[in-house]
């Protein structure tokens, strides 16, 4: 496998993540007994404090205004609060809007009751961070599967999906692993690295389906992910065959790829997002249409694994006022997950790719894909419906 050659020089201490601090320094005592316990309310009712614009959620977590407002007095029954990506790269609070598409800014808003702050655009993923250097990968038979020649840093955080343990068969144990969420990370290449951990090169690499060790890892951020097996099932499940029912499952499961990819959630995901799906895919059919005869942890793991993908997918349309007259902020939501669909970076390309609106004409588009290794060179250019990004809301 050929590895990106763009190197980037890095300083350990550069990459040095402190923990935000509370300062006690000037801080009043408080005694235990004046904490009280908050409790949370699933939703509530919030009433405008003064005129506020209509927020809606474009790709990327990204907020843009609807061009209508919400008055003051008006009375807005809520079920989420958390931050919001905004193009100014900040992340305040706001409150979405139950059985809609659309959110409220907190701060121009009185709750009646409070809301668990969450974040908007890492809900639903879960963060851990590696708490040594040279955090080895491995695969799904518990052997060492990190690519030769790179290493990871200390307090290096992955993206997880999932959590089970794996069963080596060479040392008889079980173990608890999380699995990698995405196939490509950014990679210290030892053999440029010669002062490794002190300075180090970086290339993004294709680490392919890989585990970390839960041992080498802290909890960082987003959901607790709960075992989908024991210890115990991991062992004696590489011992049984697939069972009748895992395969009808995988059967079916695989039997319906072509309406999955054919479906909007697929097809305006991000480029990531569907090949993550894609090569969930490409091992399964490996697998099942090799002569191997699978074990039912096998099963139970490709199975997991279509599943897990496909409920990664979120592709959807952008929801506008007017299919034929669009505001400068739907077009500019459109644009944000066209750069989502079209924009892809793995070790062997980086594509951009952009919509551009012609005066007077909505109904279609300009996209244009430009390779970034290759001094921005277009790749292609070819004429988009709008349709197939937004819809009437």
């Amino acid at each position: 496998m050929k590895f990106n050659k763009k190197i980037l020089m890095i300083s350990a201490a550069t990459l040095m993540l402190v923990s935000p601090v509370t300062s006690l320094a000037n801080a009043n005592t408080v005694s235990a007994a004046s904490v009280k316990k908050v409790s949370y309310a699933k939703q509530t009712t919030v009433t405008v404090k003064k005129k506020t614009p209509q927020l809606f959620m474009a790709t990327g977590g990204r907020a843009l205004t609807t061009g209508k407002y919400y008055k003051k007095g008006q009375k807005l029954t809520v079920d989420q609060l958390g931050g919001m990506n905004i193009l100014a790269n900040s992340s305040p609070d706001a409150y979405h809007i139950k059985g809609t598409d659309y959110y409220v800014w907190a701060k121009d808003v009185k709750a009646k009751h409070a809301l668990q702050d969450i974040d908007y655009t890492s809900r639903g993923l879960t963060t851990v961070r590696t708490n040594k250097s040279k955090a080895p990968l491995y695969s799904f038979d518990a052997e060492k599967s990190t690519p030769a020649g790179y290493a990871f840093m200390k307090r290096t955080d992955f993206k997880v999906n999932g959590a089970m343990y794996l069963y080596n068969a060479k040392t008889d144990k079980s173990e608890l692993y999380y699995h990698l969420t995405n196939h490509y990370h950014t990679m210290a290449n030892l053999k440029t690295s010669p002062d490794f951990p002190n300075r180090f090169n970086t290339e993004l690499v294709d680490t392919g389906d890989a585990f970390v060790k839960a041992s080498d890892v802290n909890f960082f951020s987003g959901k607790k992910l709960k075992p989908i097996n024991t210890a115990a099932s991991a062992k004696d499940g590489s011992k049984i065959a697939i069972l009748e029912n895992q395969e009808a499952d995988l059967k079916d499961l695989l039997g319906k790829v072509d309406s999955v990819k054919n479906s909007v959630k697929y097809k305006l995901s991000s480029s990531l997002k569907r090949d993550n799906y894609d090569l969930a895919v490409r091992d399964a059919q490996t697998q099942v249409n090799s002569r191997k005869l699978l074990s039912t942890a096998e099963a139970q793991y490709l199975i997991w694994s279509l599943k897990t993908y496909e409920s990664e997918l979120d592709g959807a349309k952008v929801k506008v006022g007017t299919m034929n007259k669009l505001t400068s902020n739907e077009k500019l939501a459109i644009g944000l997950l066209v750069i989502s669909v079209y924009g892809k970076n793995t070790d062997k390309e980086s594509l951009y790719g952009y919509a551009k609106f012609n005066k007077g004409n909505d109904k279609t588009f300009t996209l244009t894909i430009e390779d970034m290794h290759n001094q921005n060179k277009v790749v292609s250019t070819k004429t988009m419906k709008t349709s197939d990004f937004a819809q009437k809301r």
